[in-house]
């Protein structure tokens, strides 16, 4: 009965590009929502792989940058990081006037999680033709 309820509704997508240095949570904080059916990239952060990062960008309509504030030795590289993001042809100048959160939050207990749920309610009406 569910399948048949959905069958007509017609599904939003977006594209959100999950970026971070390495160990800073992406993956535990991507596994948080394993009982949602999204669709994001959660890229690497090793140093290799960031110089991948500007392939995903075009295309995308949101960015979720994550950030480990406990690594305190590692938030200037990764304050770094994120202004090359914003400098990158593909998004540069398209983030002025474009909603920002700073949402602090804690993957392994899950607390500061549920802003995450209205950010995807706004992506969805941005999305919507």
């Amino acid at each position: 009965m569910g399948l048949q309820s959905t069958k007509h509704c017609k599904v939003k997508q977006a594209n959100i590009l999950m970026l971070g240095l390495d160990s800073a949570g992406k993956s535990t904080l991507l596994y948080k929502f394993k009982d949602f059916t999204l669709t994001i990239w959660d890229v690497g952060g090793q140093q290799k792989m960031r110089q991948l990062w500007c392939n995903f960008l075009e295309n995308t309509e949101g960015i979720l940058y994550v950030v480990d504030s406990s690594d305190k030795q590692r938030l200037e590289e990764s304050k770094k990081e994120f202004e090359l993001i914003l400098k990158n042809e593909s998004i540069k100048n398209h983030c002025c006037d474009r909603n920002w959160y700073v949402q602090p939050c804690c993957a392994i207990t899950g607390e500061g999680l549920k802003i995450l749920n209205e950010i995807s309610i706004e992506i969805y009406w941005f999305t919507v033709e």
